[in-house]
């Protein structure tokens, strides 16, 4: 017992030395910490001396980290977290201080740090939201007899969400999200937790607005009656899921303050089942985003149109596409988000993901819009026809064929002029003229 309490002495006395040269100023280990680095050790392979081998011993490492688990409050887990890595099963042993974590750890694995992935993706793709919906008002209000709609006006809200959006991962990334969480501070974890409830509040009011957007968007150019009904069920499924989604996620802790105070276990509450509400807003929101891409293609197909023409429509719908890939890929961040023991580090993925889309939608709404102002700018690139070279400004166009043509924008009759845009000049491939 003598010999056993010298050499555990020995050895707290080598980790404290360690742990104190990792930084600047620490506090000492939880006993319960102590305790089972002290257990695990004397029962393994180690000598309780040889801190090179409680560094390396995977089975080990693996050991403390369940013991840890077992003993220890979430607090004392985070100022003990002993964790593997990387392959070489190097661990992490880490000291609470008052305000901060540790800076280098115990036995020389660097911390990791994707803070200004998360920063420097958030504001870069947010702001080519910003300045492709500014191109779009541009466009609007230089093309002679086109108006900003109730589709701008929208859009126009998401813009000011694309302005917080891009601010929040800024602010998220000071506060621990891309460093793993035991090198952040606790009261950074609750605001961090706290940011990011307003995040994803965010992000699911943008998601839908984006897709109503789009959908009155196709009310001024496609005027047929039946079609005008699939959208309008649409916008209300929209609406619904914006609703639901919002009430659900508002409260999906009660008291709703739990949604960032309950990291710990300390805070009473009780709490949806949030990963199951993640999954669900996803698939609604994939599904809602392949109704709306699919429901014009019908019209389209029944048109004929030069293969610039084709091209161009391609393009416009195939970035739509791209958003449902986004939507796709960010399932897999969602399996990190049910289970993960370390949210600062394993949100990053669902945030960066989260991040991407809303403004790579914004971007997809605004294309037909700025199609205009590009084809003044770039007439060869963007002219409809051989013979136009300066773009057409209202809907009319020069045409070889014999047949008149007509615009897939052109509005039915007893209805506003206005309320219609071209989105380009398209012949009917029937002699119909019916869309």
């Amino acid at each position: 017992m003598k010999f056993s309490g010298i050499v555990l002495s020995a050895f707290l006395a080598i980790l404290q030395v360690k742990l104190c040269s990792a930084q600047t100023s620490a506090d000492a280990l939880p006993a319960c910490g102590l305790l089972c680095i002290e257990e695990m050790t004397l029962k393994s392979t180690c000598d309780l001396t040889n801190t090179t081998c409680i560094c390396t011993n995977a089975q080990l490492n693996q050991a403390i980290t369940e013991c840890v688990a077992t003993n220890c409050t979430i607090r004392e887990s985070l100022s003990t977290f002993l964790a593997l890595s990387h392959p070489a099963a190097h661990i992490l042993i880490i000291t609470a201080a008052a305000t901060e974590k540790y800076s280098k750890d115990a036995c020389g694995a660097k911390p990791r740090d994707r803070t200004r992935a998360v920063s420097g993706v958030g504001v870069t793709f947010c702001a080519l939201g910003l300045i492709v919906f500014g191109l779009r008002v541009v466009s609007k209000l230089n093309t002679p007899g086109s108006t900003l709609g109730v589709d701008d006006m929208v859009m126009g809200f998401v813009a000011v969400e694309l302005v917080l959006f891009g601010g929040l991962s800024v602010a998220l990334s000071k506060n621990g999200l891309g460093l793993d969480m035991w090198n952040v501070s606790f009261g950074k974890i609750e605001t961090f937790l706290y940011l990011f409830f307003w995040d994803e509040l965010i992000y699911l009011s943008a998601l839908p607005l984006t897709k109503i957007s789009i959908l009155l968007f196709y009310l001024r150019i496609f005027p047929r009656r039946s079609f005008k009904y699939s959208v309008y069920a649409l916008i209300a499924a929209n609406i619904l899921y914006l609703i639901s989604f919002e009430v659900v996620s508002i409260w999906q802790c009660r008291p709703i303050k739990g949604a960032w105070k309950r990291w710990d276990g300390e805070f009473k509450c009780t709490c949806n089942n949030i990963n199951l509400q993640g999954w669900l807003s996803a698939v609604f929101n994939i599904v809602l985003d392949i109704a709306m891409l699919s429901l014009p293609m019908p019209e389209l197909y029944k048109l004929s149109m030069s293969t610039k023409k084709k091209v161009h429509i391609m393009l416009m719908f195939g970035v739509g596409f791209f958003v449902v890939i986004i939507s796709i890929l960010r399932l897999k961040a969602l399996i990190q988000f049910a289970s993960t023991m370390n949210v600062t580090q394993d949100y990053v993925d669902l945030g960066i993901w989260s991040t991407i889309e809303v403004p790579v939608g914004v971007i997809c709404a605004s294309m037909p819009s700025i199609r205009p102002l590009l084809r003044n700018i770039f007439p060869k690139l963007f002219s409809t026809t051989k013979n136009d070279s300066a773009g057409m400004q209202n809907n009319s166009s020069v045409f070889s064929n014999r047949q008149k043509p007509k615009l897939v924008s052109s509005k039915p009759n007893n209805s506003d002029d206005r309320s219609f845009i071209p989105l380009v000049e398209l012949e009917f491939s029937d002699n119909t003229g019916k869309v």
